[in-house]
């Protein structure tokens, strides 16, 4: 991934009430939100199928290992489970998780960021 971003000069800021330094800054800081932006996002996967008692993988597309992931309370379920975020081989490409005690094949959502 490339990215550019163009800092003004101190002498090139424009616009806006303030010192010509409170403006740079305030360019600057706008800069790296972009930045932010671009590098830290999340991914909503809706619909994932976890049948009971077995290990899926889902690929997460974010190109980088997840901090987090989240997941909406399931659907479908005939008893009570849990289910489980296990270790993946390439964190980078997918989560795998688990749902046991379900008796059934449940649907949630993930937010993986």
């Amino acid at each position: 991934m490339s990215l550019r971003i163009k800092v003004p000069a101190p002498g090139q800021v424009s616009g806006g009430g303030g010192a010509p330094l409170e403006r740079l800054v305030r360019a600057i800081l706008d800069a790296l939100r972009e930045v932010v932006a671009l590098v830290r996002r999340d991914v909503l996967i809706r619909g994932v199928s976890l049948p009971n008692a077995t290990t899926v993988t889902v690929p997460h597309g974010l190109g980088y290992g997840y901090e987090h992931v989240s997941v909406s309370p399931p659907t479908g379920g005939s008893t009570t489970g849990r289910i489980q975020i296990v270790a993946p081989d390439d964190a980078a490409k997918h989560v795998r998780l688990v749902a046991t005690g379900w008796g059934a094949t449940v649907t949630v959502d993930l937010r993986v960021t």
